[in-house]
């Protein structure tokens, strides 16, 4: 799916599947045979983040079959060892299940986006947010025409 640009629109940064424009961010969504396209202009841009997913319930869950595993003892120990050969599977599951996303929303929309693959690191993901928040705070200060100078800094001068 190529996605042609806007007139006196340019591209300024791409990562993983996410592309940032002077205009907007956008991101191809390919699920199986089809591919859906997310659009965010970038002054709508509301927030972004840098994060980590997970699931807290599994490690809820280890911790209970611990306990159990703990009351357990005193009676069986085969279903003491079960319980914790389930303790350690869930531990195991949480672990590897922690990944982290960038995120990248306005009202409803949100581009998510997981750090992973080739070439995908944390400075590289950092990075991109970093071009889009300065990108829309450009648009932020930029978007009103009529502002002058004495507007957007102290009358003791520029920081």
């Amino acid at each position: 799916m190529n996605r042609k640009l806007l007139r006196n629109e340019h591209l300024v940064a791409t990562w993983q599947d996410i592309t940032l424009t002077s205009h907007r961010v956008w991101q191809i969504v390919r699920e199986g045979s089809s591919a859906s396209m997310v659009s965010i202009p970038v002054d709508a841009v509301q927030w972004a983040r840098l994060g980590r997913h997970h699931l807290p319930w599994l490690l809820w869950l280890a911790a209970t079959s611990a306990v159990l595993g703990i009351v357990a003892l005193e009676h069986d120990r085969n279903v003491t060892y079960g319980l914790f050969g389930v303790t350690l599977l869930l531990m195991l599951l949480y672990g590897t299940s922690r990944r982290l996303v960038l995120e990248i929303g306005a009202g409803a929309g949100t581009i998510v986006v997981q750090v992973v693959g080739e070439g995908a690191t944390f400075e590289g993901a950092l990075d991109f947010l970093y071009q889009v928040e300065s990108r829309r705070l450009a648009h932020a200060h930029g978007g009103d025409r009529h502002a002058s100078t004495s507007d957007v800094w102290p009358a003791s001068g520029a920081p």
